[in-house]
């Protein structure tokens, strides 16, 4: 019987050494102030507004510096670099597109230093996915969120007015879906985390009921709403995972809970926001987004630049703030966020990369074996069910690291398979005869096949 391919969580073996603890210390410190913020974040009383610690000085501080540190390991490493940015090729153009954004921005300097946050993110998802095997990076983010999530819990215990207000739990958020979006990006590392980490299992697990009691006591609809139709889909990715009728029950799970989520924001809004106690707008969402598509409209082909239009009053955003009865900071929808900035280019290089991440991850779960592997299409999903109402990865700056990490991983290794590749099965493997409907991949340079003894 043909053992199953061992697939690289690496793109390269053109690696000098393993990360050291300063690299780990730094990555650790680096992904839990992008989802928990830092501590004048959490003292601060409940805003209404989930726009974030984006203009914390020390949340810039930690990405600049986390960016150049991490980014010494990269050092020696050129063949590794260029093997990782050709992992998914339009991702490369869309951080280009992004950082020359600036020259049609209307707010130019404001534009520079939003590229420069997002440049900081970029270089440490790039630093973090050569140097790093996926399973480290796992376990490391699986540590970070159950400390934020025990951190959240005490504020919410113990914190009054600072961990609760009367829309629901806050936590270390000053909004509660801010504290929806902790438990809800935690809960796909935790969950995954208990299958991969035996030894773990019980505190993971333990987590995990920590991270489903604070989406619920937060009372984050959106979140709650995400977290369970990416559930659904996760039960249907795991049922169909052996079999060839995958690729069809992935369409048709992520189609269904696609268009569950947009009729929760759109279609029948009356019926569903008042059985969820939300009101028919979806707070303001949808008086919205007619302006800001009519704003886009005006720049459909570059948008207003990264970071270029929502500025305020007297701003390229002033008439969502003046006619909206709240005051926004970003449009509340991934598509719109990224039409709004980057135009059609932009959407059109981000679309393709969401797309082609999903194809890549449901492949990857198709040929590889272990729990592991669903990590990237779980991660995917909830981006997509969540981008219905909120501004997903563009926006949330953990967020924009995981959905980098993921759609190259998803890529990793996937040159290895051809009609020939075994198929592991539910746990054994099987050998498969090549036919017209065995997926075939373009061939790409040699996979690092985990001959290493780092492997």
């Amino acid at each position: 019987m043909t053992a199953p391919v061992r697939i690289s969580e690496r793109p390269s073996r053109v690696i000098r050494q393993a990360p050291g603890w300063v690299e780990r210390a730094i990555f650790s410190v680096v992904m839990f102030v992008l989802l928990f913020g830092t501590p004048a974040d959490w003292f601060t009383e409940n805003t209404g507004s989930a726009s974030g610690p984006a203009s914390n000085p020390l949340l810039v501080a930690t990405m600049v510096v986390g960016a150049a540190v991490l980014s010494l390991g990269l050092i020696g490493n050129g063949e590794a670099v260029r093997r990782t940015l050709t992992l998914e090729p339009l991702l490369p153009l869309l951080v280009l597109w992004i950082g020359f954004s600036f020259l049609w921005s209307p707010a130019p300097f404001v534009s520079i230093a939003e590229i420069v946050k997002f440049g900081s993110l970029a270089i440490i998802a790039l630093s973090v996915m050569i140097r790093f095997r996926f399973r480290e990076i796992l376990g490391i983010l699986a540590i970070v969120v159950s400390i934020g999530l025990l951190l959240d819990l005490a504020f919410v215990v113990a914190m009054g007015s600072l961990g609760r207000s009367s829309a629901g739990w806050d936590g270390l958020s000053t909004q509660k879906n801010g504290l929806g979006t902790h438990a809800v990006q935690s809960l796909p590392i935790l969950l995954i985390g208990t299958r991969t980490f035996a030894h773990r299992r019980f505190t993971l697990y333990s987590m995990t009921a920590v991270a489903v009691v604070l989406l619920v006591g937060s009372q984050s609809k959106t979140s709650l709403a995400a977290g369970a139709l990416t559930a659904l889909s996760a039960v249907v990715f795991v049922a169909f995972r052996a079999r060839k009728t995958l690729y069809g029950a992935v369409v048709i799970a992520l189609g269904t809970t696609s268009i569950a989520a947009l009729a929760f924001a759109t279609a029948n809004i009356s019926l569903l926001a008042g059985y969820l106690e939300k009101d028919a707008t979806l707070t303001g969402r949808t008086e919205m987004w007619p302006i800001v598509f009519g704003h886009a409209e005006t720049r459909l082909l570059t948008g207003y630049g990264y970071g270029g239009y929502w500025n305020g009053f007297f701003s390229a955003a002033h008439d969502v703030w003046i006619y909206a009865a709240w005051r926004p900071t970003h449009a509340h929808n991934a598509g719109l966020q990224v039409l709004v900035e980057l135009g059609v280019v932009g959407l059109l290089l981000y679309g393709a990369i969401t797309v082609r991440g999903l194809m890549n991850a449901t492949l990857r779960i198709r040929f590889v074996p272990g729990p592991l592997a669903l990590f990237p299409l779980v991660w995917l999903t909830l981006v997509l069910m969540a981008s219905i109402t909120e501004s997903g990865p563009m926006e949330q700056r953990f967020g924009l690291i995981m959905f980098m990490l993921v759609t190259m991983t998803a890529a990793t290794g996937l040159e290895a398979f051809d009609g020939n590749t075994p198929h592991p099965g539910r746990g054994t493997a099987r050998t498969r005869t090549p036919s017209s409907t065995t997926p075939q991949r373009p061939n790409r340079a040699p996979a690092h096949t985990g001959d290493s003894p780092r492997d």
